[in-house]
């Protein structure tokens, strides 16, 4: 027999939330939050390797780029993965992702280009945070010339 909500003036029905909602919402919030540390680790690896941080977490039109450093001459675009469970090297970063990111490094370039009338030179690094807090960096994992 479905239950008739009582209704008390100047109050509002709350709808409860779902146990599969709440488990989304704080699986998500985890997420965030691995990656945040994710970011903040691989920021602090390549500072120690003496690279300069341009920016963090940097917003294009066509995406975000996680990390953008500087290292002897080279600018480095660095997508940082926390990993949620083991895998291999197979899918850190899928097609439309690497896509996605030659597209907002090229809105990024074009910048540094008006104001210097030099291009830079640069790569693409991945940056994997896996389970227990280990992080493994790919220098070089794509060239703007694949995918």
């Amino acid at each position: 027999m479905p239950r008739t909500p009582i209704e008390i003036p100047g109050s509002q029905l709350i709808e409860a939330t779902t146990f599969p909602a709440r488990r989304r919402i704080h699986r998500g919030r985890t997420s965030y939050l691995k990656g945040l540390a994710a970011e903040k680790s691989a920021e602090q690896l390549y500072q120690q390797k003496g690279a300069k941080i341009l920016g963090r977490r940097v917003r294009t039109p066509y995406g975000e780029l996680d990390l953008v450093a500087e290292q002897d001459g080279v600018l480095i675009f660095v997508e940082v993965k926390a990993q949620q469970r083991q895998s291999g090297w197979d899918s850190p970063v899928s097609d439309q992702q690497w896509r996605r990111l030659k597209n907002a490094a090229n809105h990024y370039m074009i910048s540094i280009l008006s104001e210097t009338g030099v291009q830079p030179s640069c790569r693409f690094d991945v940056a994997v945070m896996d389970r227990i807090g280990k992080l493994s960096i790919y220098e070089n994992a794509c060239g703007f010339d694949e995918h």
